[in-house]
């Protein structure tokens, strides 16, 4: 969307992507949800983990913790 800045953004809705794919923390032990991240983006920002690890883990189902691991959801 284009238009003159006024100063007042609340119109204005943010760019949603529609190839982000979330990204869900899943306990070891017990298999259950710890969190779900919006993108791998967010992920990798949050669990300070650069975001090729991230994909890395979700695709190859590789461990990243000892507690935890991520996939696609």
């Amino acid at each position: 969307m284009w238009k003159y800045d006024t100063g007042d953004h609340s119109d204005i809705e943010p760019v949603k992507y529609k190839h982000q794919k979330r990204v869900i923390q899943i306990d070891k032990k017990t298999d259950k949800i710890i969190t779900e991240y919006k993108s791998m983006t967010v992920a990798a920002k949050e669990l300070g983990i650069h975001i090729s690890h991230i994909k890395k883990a979700c695709e190859s189902k590789e461990d990243i913790s000892n507690d935890f691991y991520l996939r696609y959801k």
